[in-house]
C-alpha cells in the first residue's frame, strides 16, 4: 500500500523533528561539556597561579630574611670594631694623658 504525499510529508516532518531534537540535545550536551571543562581549566590555572605566587612570595620572604640577617651581622661587625677600636684608643689617651700630667706637673708616674 502505497503512501499518500500527505502521510510521506508527515512522516519526514516528524522525522526531521527527531533529528532536530535530537541534534538540539547533542549540542546542548557538548556545551555543557565545553562550559564544564573551561570552569575546571580556569580552577586548574587559578590554583597554579595561587601556587606560583605563593612560592614567589616564600622565595622572596627568604631572600630578604636571608640579606637582612646579613645586614645585621655586618652591622654587629662594623660596631664591634668601632668599639675595640675605641677601647684601644681610649686606653693610648689615658697614657698619653697621664704622661703629660706627669711631664707638665713633674709628679712621678706610678
Amino acid at each position: 500500500m502505497n503512501k499518500s504525499l500527505i502521510a510521506q510529508v508527515e512522516q519526514l516532518e516528524q522525522e526531521a523533528s527527531l533529528m532536530i531534537a535530537d541534534a538540539k540535545k547533542t549540542s546542548e550536551n557538548e556545551l555543557l561539556h565545553v562550559s564544564k571543562s573551561m570552569h575546571e581549566a580556569r580552577e586548574a590555572i587559578t590554583a597554579k597561579a595561587d601556587a606560583t605566587s605563593a612560592q614567589i612570595i616564600a622565595e622572596h620572604t627568604k631572600q630578604a630574611t636571608e640579606e637582612a640577617h646579613r645586614i645585621m651581622k655586618e652591622s654587629n661587625d662594623a660596631a664591634s670594631i668601632t668599639h675595640n677600636a675605641a677601647e684601644k684608643n681610649r686606653d693610648r689617651a689615658i697614657k698619653k694623658a697621664t704622661q703629660l700630667f706627669a711631664e707638665t706637673y713633674s709628679v712621678p708616674l706610678a
